[in-house]
C-alpha cells in the first residue's frame, strides 16, 4: 500500500498498527522492550485523519 494513495486514513492505521505489532513482537523474542509501547488514542488518530484529508484535498 502505498501511503500517497490511501483516501483515508483507515489502510495507512491499519499497516502501522501491523508494523508496529510486528516490530514489539520481534523485541520481545529478544527479550528487549518494545520499541513502540504507543497506542495512538481515537482523538489522535481523528487528528490525523483530518490532516490527511485536508492535504489529499491539496493534492
Amino acid at each position: 500500500m502505498r501511503p500517497r494513495a490511501a483516501q483515508t486514513v483507515v489502510p495507512i492505521m491499519a499497516a502501522w498498527f501491523s508494523f508496529v505489532f510486528a516490530v514489539n513482537g520481534m523485541n520481545r523474542a529478544m527479550g528487549n522492550r518494545d520499541l513502540y509501547p504507543f497506542v495512538p488514542a481515537p482523538a489522535v488518530i481523528a487528528k490525523l485523519a483530518f490532516i490527511h484529508d485536508l492535504v489529499h484535498g491539496c493534492v
